[in-house]
C-alpha cells in the first residue's frame, strides 16, 4: 500500500474481510454448496483475506443451523491449518495480470 499507493501509517493497516458468496448456494442438492464455499474460502484465503465469514450450506432456504454453521467453521479450520497450504504462502495472487489490472484501475480512480 505503502510503495504503490503512497498509503501513509493509517492506511497501511487495512485489513481485507471476505464472506463466501450466498449468491451462489442452490437449495436443490444443497450439500453440494460445501464444495461451492470451500472453493470461495480458497480464493478469500489465496488473495491474502484477514479476516473470512463463510456461509453455512443451508442457507439458501433457512436460518442457518448449529451443524451446517459448525461445517462451515470446520472448512476455515481445514483449509488453513490441517491442510498446510497456507502456512508459508500469503497473497499469491500478487502479481498476476488480473490484480494488476484492479491495482491500475484503483490508481486512475477507475470505478467500474
Amino acid at each position: 500500500m505503502r510503495d504503490v499507493f503512497g498509503a501513509g501509517p493509517r492506511g497501511q493497516m487495512f485489513k481485507l474481510h471476505t464472506q463466501t458468496s450466498g449468491r451462489s448456494l442452490i437449495a436443490a442438492e444443497f450439500k453440494n454448496n460445501l464444495t461451492r464455499t470451500a472453493a470461495e474460502l480458497m480464493l478469500a484465503y489465496m488473495n491474502g483475506t484477514n479476516s473470512c465469514h463463510s456461509n453455512s450450506a443451508d442457507e439458501p432456504f433457512t436460518t442457518p443451523s448449529e451443524e451446517w454453521i459448525r461445517l462451515a467453521a470446520h472448512g476455515q479450520a481445514i483449509l488453513l491449518e490441517e491442510s498446510g497450504i497456507f502456512k508459508h504462502t500469503m497473497n499469491m495472487l500478487s502479481g498476476s495480470p488480473g490484480m494488476k489490472a484492479v491495482e491500475r484501475a484503483v490508481g486512475n480512480g477507475d470505478s467500474r
